[in-house]
């Protein structure tokens, strides 16, 4: 009886795993430029590789970044966001905790919509 318990135990156990989502992050889709030029380079891990956010008002713009982190890692804690200026173009630059505990700096080139109502 008791070996039957676990045999059934360890293949609850495998089903769970196997359906369980294995990813924590997203690869962009290239077919979404509404809000965000998709552009394989714009990991957003650096001023030199923000995502650029194309909507033109400030409303849209915070969604279509909030939208781009959900897009692309999965769980996420947000921890501090900053206006950062560079190449005399506005930056949102996001710190996000992931699931690992480990902190990850998106950098968004805002210019498109940054003081525009």
């Amino acid at each position: 009886m008791r070996l039957k318990v676990l045999c059934l135990l360890a293949i609850l156990c495998s089903i769970f795993f196997v359906f369980l989502p294995q990813k924590t992050q997203a690869q962009p889709s290239s077919t979404k430029k509404n809000t965000v030029d998709s552009i394989n380079k714009q990991d957003g891990l650096s001023f030199e590789t923000a995502v650029i956010i194309s909507e033109t008002s400030e409303l849209k713009g915070l969604n279509a970044e909030n939208k781009w982190i959900k897009d692309h890692y999965l769980n996420f804690k947000l921890k501090t966001q900053t206006l950062s200026m560079h190449d005399n173009k506005p930056f949102d630059v996001i710190t996000i905790i992931v699931p690992t505990d480990k902190e990850i700096k998106l950098y968004f080139n805002i210019e498109n919509f940054y003081n525009k109502f």
